[in-house]
């Protein structure tokens, strides 16, 4: 268990050795919490046979019949839902529903667990709903997300919602000298969401990274920076890690409004208002499907040297 979760599963426990678990609780967070592996040891926990040996820190015993069979992924009353290439199908939900309906072969508890339960399709959404509203006997259902705007409210209203906190910058720095990580500077860690996690990913990946980026941008911004680089060429450079960038590029803005906020010679209300509406508008559009990143970078990138421009002036 991630060190930041540990008292988000004490709470969990704490609710469940007195029967107090809502049937249906939602996880929900900014990318990059850990709230995958909370969900699932929260599923374990509730599956646990030897309710004694439970701990506040790691849920479940780990050596009961029941957690044996939940870490070999071979648990009969442990029904997990994944997305079916984008979005996680009517027909997943229905079978899960349908197994949940029978009597739990271990003679305990039941669980399904679903992350990014965002990515139901409409029908499978309705089709879940009904399980909500009238669960089964001794049926818990582990929900987490991302994205929570984008879940149906019908289903929000039945669940009982609990936001986890994202890792402090201690913490952080804690966790990846554990992983024999450098740990980078507090400006780098909130371009990756604040997440230790987003980060390792980054560097485990290769590639383009938020350091190479932050000095092209110096280098496109700059009026005199010795390298030239265009909104072209820095747009189709990093397109396929749009998402990424633009996050990075808030983070970059952010660290750099906050320290010329009392420039005088500086916009900061200007600025701060192309963040939060055409930066708001590009990250909205690099998620849908079939866009031209390139594109939707480029603009973005000419619109706010433009305006970079002015405000020095």
């Amino acid at each position: 268990m991630y060190p930041w979760l540990t008292h988000s599963l004490a709470n969990f426990i704490a609710l469940l050795d007195k029967a107090r678990l809502h049937h249906a609780n939602l996880l929900y967070s900014q990318k990059g919490s850990g709230s995958e592996v909370l969900s699932h040891a929260l599923a374990k926990s509730i599956l646990c046979l030897d309710s004694q040996q439970r701990t506040s820190k790691q849920g479940a015993c780990g050596e009961c019949k029941s957690c044996l069979l939940v870490e070999a992924e071979s648990h009969p009353d442990l029904h997990l839902i994944t997305r079916d290439k984008t979005q996680i199908s009517v027909d997943s939900i229905r079978s899960a529903i349908e197994k949940v309906s029978k009597t739990a072969q271990l003679g305990g508890n039941k669980v399904i667990l679903i992350n990014n339960i965002e990515s139901m399709s409409a029908a499978a959404s309705n089709a879940f709903l009904k399980t909500l509203e009238e669960p089964t006997d001794d049926t818990y259902m582990v929900l987490s997300s991302c994205e929570v705007n984008h879940i149906l409210p019908t289903i929000l209203s039945r669940c009982e919602k609990h936001k986890l906190n994202m890792p402090t910058y201690e913490q952080s720095a804690a966790f990846l000298l554990a992983q024999n990580v450098e740990v980078p500077e507090e400006s780098t860690l909130r371009a990756h969401g604040g997440s230790p996690l987003l980060y390792l990913s980054t560097l485990e990946e290769g590639g383009l990274r938020f350091d190479t980026f932050k000095n092209d941008w110096q280098s496109f911004v700059s009026p005199l920076s010795q390298v030239s680089i265009s909104a072209f060429e820095l747009s189709e450079k990093y397109k396929e890690k749009a998402a990424d960038v633009l996050d990075w590029l808030y983070a970059i803005i952010t660290e750099e409004m906050n320290k010329q906020f009392d420039n005088s010679q500086v916009d900061i209300i200007a600025i701060s208002d192309w963040q939060q509406c055409q930066l708001a508008e590009a990250k909205r559009k690099v998620q849908q499907v079939g866009v031209n990143n390139s594109v939707v970078l480029g603009q973005l990138f000419s619109s706010y040297k433009q305006l970079n421009s002015k405000v020095e002036q």
